[in-house]
């Protein structure tokens, strides 16, 4: 038999069971084992048909790194960046996003929101 703390249970609480033994490899029949080491073997399999072993050991930081510095791309918006800053890069993200809109003749959200104010209610 055995008793919970009653730092466990709380104030005044016990609980009193019986812990029986349980044999380690009693349950296991051979059939198991065989179908754990399959299981095992499918897994492994899996996992080398996705690896990459010429990447194993290595970091993908330096090729990263150099592939911005070559990007065309990433080095104009790096420019733009440190002369605008962020502030000015978001300030024009958004002229384009509403220049694009106007466009495509969605009016601005205000005017749309002033315009059918009155439907709603």
């Amino acid at each position: 038999p055995f008793a919970f703390p009653s730092f466990l249970m709380g104030r005044g609480a016990t609980i009193r069971g019986e812990i029986s033994s349980v044999g380690v490899g009693a349950a296991e029949s051979p059939s198991t084992k065989e179908e754990e080491t399959s299981s095992n073997d499918d897994l492994k399999s899996k996992r080398q048909a996705w690896s990459r072993p010429d990447l194993i050991g290595t970091s993908l930081l330096p090729t990263t790194l150099s592939q911005l510095e070559s990007d065309q791309e990433f080095q104009s918006l790096s420019k733009k960046i440190a002369a605008v800053g962020i502030e000015g890069m978001t300030k024009e993200e958004r002229a384009k996003r509403r220049r694009a809109l106007e466009d495509l003749g969605v009016p601005n959200f205000m005017q749309f929101v002033s315009d059918n104010c009155n439907e709603v209610e």
